[in-house]
């Protein structure tokens, strides 16, 4: 049972911190999409709407369990409104660079760059804890197959004692 409960508390970490790693990778590139979009003016194909994007739909998505870690409950709390005032302005940004570039990319600057910044920084905060779950998780998952082993290796010792006693008896 207590192995079962390891491998999946590992398992569910390591799938959680590929999610953030996910997200924070295409805010990365939301980014880079956006300001393209400004400067040369060309569309904007990424996500306008917080609740519809990658970390959008993954924060949707997060289980009471993960919640209840506290750096990991603490920090998704912190970025969520930087995340959604991230998209909001964005969609501002975007209509007011068909008017004025300049205007329009210092706003970048100073709005959505810092907002995006608190966004990753703590995706790569989120990711990082659940890195440090899983690999203790799976260092009590090694240190108990390791005494499962030895037990087995002792009941198979005990085990061949018993049957030479019993077949010289």
């Amino acid at each position: 049972v207590q192995v079962n409960r390891n491998y999946r508390t590992v398992s569910q970490n390591r799938n959680n911190q590929a999610d953030t790693k996910s997200a924070l990778a295409k805010h990365y590139e939301w980014l880079e999409s956006f300001n393209e979009s400004i400067q040369n003016g060309t569309e904007f194909t990424g996500s306008l709407d917080h609740n519809t994007c990658l970390l959008g739909k993954w924060m949707f998505g997060v289980s009471d369990e993960d919640l209840s870690d506290r750096v990991i409950n603490d920090t998704l709390q912190s970025i969520k409104s930087p995340h959604e005032k991230m998209h909001q302005q964005a969609s501002e940004i975007l209509l007011l660079a068909k008017e004025d570039k300049a205007a329009a990319y210092k706003r970048f600057l100073e709005e959505i760059k810092p907002l995006t910044r608190q966004v990753i920084t703590g995706l790569d905060t989120i990711s990082n804890q659940y890195q440090t779950t899983a690999n203790k998780a799976s260092e009590k998952l090694d240190k108990l197959i390791f005494l499962m082993i030895i037990l087995n290796v002792v009941s198979a010792a005990v085990g061949i004692i018993i049957a030479v006693f019993y077949g010289t008896c």
